[in-house]
């Protein structure tokens, strides 16, 4: 996974609006869908670590900010689990209905 979604994201790069010519339409929205799942859940894991950060120490922390700091990283932690399910179902699809051979096949023909 890892290989083929960062040769479609350097492929994506190098086109003048995004989205290279010879990449398919749906091809294009199924690597815009998942590309946003996994930024949202990326995104929920530098809020985790931001706000478990602000945790160490926060005995000595008014109770109203300690409570806040509290708040925050379980918001963000279901938010985590949430994106995640969402990432994962969506790569459950592409994989039953082969997209990713499809799109390696795209890049190969598109990289000739």
């Amino acid at each position: 996974m890892p290989s083929l979604a960062t040769a479609a994201a350097g492929k994506v790069a190098q086109s003048d609006q995004g989205v290279p010519k010879w990449l398919p339409g749906i091809a294009e929205s199924k690597i815009a869908v998942l590309s946003s799942s996994l930024g949202e859940l990326h995104d929920a894991d530098i809020w985790i670590e931001t706000f478990g950060e602000h945790l160490i120490g926060v005995e000595k922390e008014p109770k109203d900010r300690a409570t806040a700091a509290f708040w925050l990283l379980s918001h963000f932690v279901r938010l985590h689990s949430k994106h995640l399910r969402d990432a994962l179902g969506k790569w459950r699809d592409w994989e039953a209905n082969e997209s990713g051979l499809r799109l390696r096949d795209c890049l190969q023909q598109g990289s000739v």
